[in-house]
């Protein structure tokens, strides 16, 4: 049997009942379609990015630790909440939200097809993490201190 190409370099989960209902918090990151910089074009899209992913968030019943949106890709902590879908299964909805939500400004794909995640076991990880998503346009020379990027936001519980 053969492979395909788009499978072979793909990385295997982990069991798919740590991304479910009550799950430990993921480290997640979703890149564009070849990294390119789509949301540095225009802070609209970017703002119909963060109201889809703070309302598909809301709606599959998924907390988050903190995001950022940076102009090549996404990068959040989020766990599943009791009642809510598995990670995985909202990662895939959040792309199609975007994706239409994005209708009249972005035609073509917008995220690539697969994701980068980490599941973070400890509290100092999770803080850790998060200071470090936070702090991506500050490395990157986008502005001084994280609180002055607007698509970055932090869970009171952490602050």
């Amino acid at each position: 049997m053969t492979i395909p190409k788009w499978r072979k370099n793909k990385r295997p989960r982990l069991d798919r009942a740590l991304y479910g209902p009550g799950g430990r918090p993921n480290d997640i990151t979703i890149d564009t379609v070849g990294r390119r910089p789509f949301f540095a074009r225009g802070q609209r899209l970017a703002e119909l990015a963060m109201t889809a992913l703070v309302s598909t968030a809301v709606e599959r019943k998924v907390q988050l630790y903190c995001y950022c949106l940076m102009p090549h890709h996404l990068h959040l902590v989020a766990r599943v909440l009791p009642e809510g879908m598995d990670l995985i299964t909202f990662v895939q909805y959040l792309k199609s939200q975007l994706k239409r939500a994005s209708v009249g400004l972005f035609s073509g794909d917008l995220w690539q097809r697969s994701l980068h995640d980490r599941f973070l076991w400890t509290e100092k990880e999770l803080v850790d993490t998060c200071a470090y998503i936070l702090n991506n346009p500050v490395r990157v020379g986008i502005v001084d201190t994280w609180r002055l990027y607007p698509f970055t936001y932090l869970a009171s519980e952490l602050h």
